[in-house]
Order: C-alpha cells, then sequence, then structure tokens
C-alpha cells in the first residue's frame, strides 16, 4: 500500500498530517507531501487512520 493525495480535491487543512507526521509532511501552505514508497505492516495503521481524517477525501490509498 502506498500514500497519494489528489492536489485538486486538497484544501490544505493538514489534518493528515496531525494523524500520521511521520508519513505526512506540509509544505509551507499547508498541503500534504507523501513520499510515495510503499508502507510498512506498522505504518499502515497511521496511513488509514489519515485517510479518514481528511475532510475532502484527497488523501487516499494506492495499490500498486
Amino acid at each position: 500500500m502506498k500514500l497519494a493525495v489528489d492536489p485538486v480535491a486538497c484544501d490544505g487543512l493538514g489534518m493528515c498530517a496531525h494523524q500520521a507526521p511521520d508519513l505526512i509532511a506540509l509544505d509551507p501552505w499547508g498541503y500534504p507531501i507523501v513520499d510515495g514508497g510503499d508502507l510498512s505492516e506498522d505504518q499502515m495503521a497511521k496511513a488509514r487512520r489519515a485517510v479518514r481524517a481528511c475532510p475532502k477525501r484527497a488523501l487516499y490509498e494506492a495499490n500498486h
């Protein structure tokens, strides 16, 4: 599993980064930055919480 962001849907609220700060960084305007790499089993739970926290549904799980 990987994290991905739909930049058009994102409003830059930053709620995702609060749920998973070790997986998601914010740019100077509050928009999320994800590295797009595969997540470990330990990281998946945090990633799913971050996906659920996004009010715009701009953060999503991307399968290979």
